[in-house]
């Protein structure tokens, strides 16, 4: 189950997605905004748990209409591609089990402007490649996502700490195994092969290694 809060100002196009009762404990629970570079609408997105940002450039009134949709194709595609190199699920699995998460979407006004954290950072990096140095605005799904996993890859300056990326990789293994567990006929894992450490249930996996 997902939660999105939406600012006023994307809150707007997105008005036919609003809806009330938006659950207090989501799976994963975002925030977004909208953001004009040069003339293009774009959207950023900030999982708040793990920090991973997602962009969606150059949308237009249909974007708009289908952004649900929108949202959890682009997701889940990035997410098996980044769970994949751990090698701990096969493609079919990681899948099924991604577009489940994403099945039931809550988008809620949050009437709060976002003035700092990695929404903003993120539109201002689209802003600076756009408008300075004059690169194209990662409009299809393998941009951005190239866009977004040089962000989310960014070490902070705690060095010991996860990624955005690897915070998210873990988030949403975890969830799929509980997934899995609860959904047997979804698909049989593999076994994981590059677990770190198992503690109060928490699967930790090194995103540093692939199945050989």
């Amino acid at each position: 189950m997902i939660r999105c809060d939406v600012s006023t100002m994307l809150a707007k196009p997105l008005a036919r997605h609003i809806r009330s009762g938006a659950p207090t404990s989501p799976d994963l629970y975002w925030r977004a905004d909208l953001v004009v570079i040069g003339t293009e609408p774009c959207v950023v997105a900030e999982e708040i748990q793990t920090g991973y940002v997602m962009v969606f450039c150059c949308l237009d009134e249909r974007d708009f209409g289908r952004f649900p949709q929108l949202f959890r194709d682009r997701f889940w595609r990035e997410l098996a591609a980044i769970c994949k190199h751990t090698g701990a699920y096969d493609s079919q699995t990681l899948a099924s089990g991604f577009q489940a998460l994403f099945a039931d979407q809550y988008y809620h006004h949050d009437p709060y402007p976002i003035e700092e954290g990695r929404v903003l950072k993120a539109s201002e990096k689209l802003e600076r490649h756009f408008l300075y140095k004059q690169q194209p605005l990662p409009a299809d799904g393998r941009s951005a996502f190239e866009f977004g996993f040089a962000f989310n890859s960014r070490q902070g300056r705690n060095k010991d700490a996860p990624t955005a990326l690897e915070m998210m990789g873990n988030h949403c293994l975890n969830w799929l195994e509980q997934y899995l567990e609860e959904n047997p006929a979804v698909a049989e894992p593999d076994l994981p092969v590059a677990v770190t450490s198992i503690e109060d249930n928490i699967v930790t996996v090194d995103f540093g290694r692939s199945r050989r």
